[in-house]
């Protein structure tokens, strides 16, 4: 038997999964920049377990990379319906150009997730991991890495959260700009 989504059914569960998992998205990237990471960092060595069990075992950063994914393909079908099919003349107005330059900012805070934040954060969980096993105190050189990438990762998710909470208001806002 095969089973076929109306139209309707098709936007209310695209519209309904870019919804949520972009709350999720950009929920999780603020809640981590405002208050995970200077937490860590302020607790030092302790900080990185916490960082650790986040990004190693509950494996924090793929899930919003997963959340983000879904965000933005479902985003790109919502476009396509809303523009007609992508056509040049709705793109080109103001909720066009709305969506547009929100999913730009979504695109850019994806790349910066998975070109900068995931590889950080991996390898923080690895040192961290390293450190913990050892059974002894990070060496002062250890303890100076987690710091810098602790640092990246910090720098990295307050740019997602820029543009996440850019792409939100963008997208909250399009169908009211002329």
């Amino acid at each position: 038997m095969e089973v076929v989504l109306s139209v309707s059914t098709s936007l209310l569960l695209a519209r309904a999964l870019h919804v949520v998992a972009g709350t999720i998205w950009a929920g999780g990237a603020v809640l981590i920049t405002l208050y995970i990471l200077p937490a860590a960092r302020a607790a030092g060595p302790a900080g990185s377990v916490v960082l650790r069990e986040l990004t190693a075992v509950r494996r924090l950063p793929e899930v919003l990379l997963g959340l983000a994914v879904v965000t933005i393909i479902s985003g790109i079908y919502l476009l396509g319906v809303a523009s007609g099919g992508f056509q040049s003349v709705w793109l080109h107005s103001g909720p066009g150009i709305g969506y547009l330059l929100g999913g730009a900012a979504a695109l850019v805070a994806f790349a910066i997730g998975s070109a900068i934040n995931i590889p950080t954060a991996r390898r923080i969980g690895v040192l961290a991991t390293r450190v913990q096993s050892s059974g002894a105190p990070p060496t002062p050189e250890q303890e100076k890495l987690l710091r810098r990438l602790s640092l990246r990762l910090l720098q990295g998710t307050r740019a997602v959260a820029a543009l996440v909470a850019i792409a939100t208001t963008l997208m909250a806002l399009a169908r009211y700009l002329f």
